[in-house]
């Protein structure tokens, strides 16, 4: 399944998509990705999330004690994705900010992103001149683009990068999203999911909203100490949607 596939699936049933993002396993690659596994099983139109390991200063938090992991290369993020998909065949989004994109190149990100089956790009800060080419080269590749419309950003800032989404558009803080603009053609905007249970919220009234929700990995135990069946739980009750 892929991205847009399980977007349609969720409004088609009532539900709000859910993308739970997880920092990358710098370690314990084994154990994420039976994790992963088994969570997404229980997932009907399950989402997969995974926030790089380099400069990006996650919201999903991080695995393991110490500075973000620059002993990960670019490769073994994408051998991770490749298994996760083969394993799964979960859409995988792809969380992590524009200089480690530069660090290891648009086009390779384009191409081998296109080869492991990776959905979508949610990218923090792009460069703003470089947005026409850096959007078409993953066009090209198949790969969706999702537009981080981080707190503080200008509103004419926001909706300017919101309209190169085409995968869907995520909002650090509401009132930092400005116009949606687009019309019925715009990205679907997701918010970010914090606490539990889920707040009592109506759907957006084009339907096209959904939640992210990080997940951190941290303290004893890491991935095998996480419950797949709670989290489950959590991640069903941000997706219902009340009066419906």
């Amino acid at each position: 399944m892929r991205l847009k596939e399980a977007f349609t699936e969720c409004d088609y049933h009532g539900l709000l998509p859910v993308i739970p993002l997880f920092p990358f396993p710098r370690r314990e690659r084994s154990g994420a990705l039976e994790f992963l596994s088994r969570l997404l099983e229980s997932l009907p139109h399950g989402i997969a999330g995974l926030a790089h390991p380099g400069t990006l200063a996650s919201p999903a938090g991080g695995d393991e004690p110490g500075p973000a992991g620059a002993e990960v290369s670019e490769w073994e993020v994408f051998q991770f994705i490749y298994a996760l998909k083969h394993r799964t065949g979960a859409p995988v989004v792809l969380a992590l900010d524009y200089r480690d994109i530069l660090r290891f190149g648009i086009i390779p990100y384009g191409q081998e992103g296109h080869k492991v089956g990776l959905d979508a790009l949610l990218v923090r800060d792009p460069l703003p001149e470089e947005l026409d080419y850096f959007s078409a080269e993953l066009a090209a590749n198949g790969v969706g683009l999702a537009a981080w419309l981080r707190a503080g950003m200008p509103a004419a800032e926001a909706r300017a990068l919101r309209g190169y989404a085409t995968a869907f558009a995520y909002a650090e803080a509401e009132w930092d999203a400005g116009p949606a603009g687009g019309g019925e053609g715009g990205p679907r905007l997701f918010r970010p999911a914090v606490g539990a249970p889920a707040p009592a919220v109506e759907a957006a009234s084009d339907g096209r909203s959904g939640w992210l929700l990080p997940v951190a990995v941290s303290g004893p135990g890491g991935w095998v100490a996480l419950d797949p069946a709670a989290l489950v739980e959590t991640i069903q009750a941000w997706m219902r949607t009340p009066g419906r």
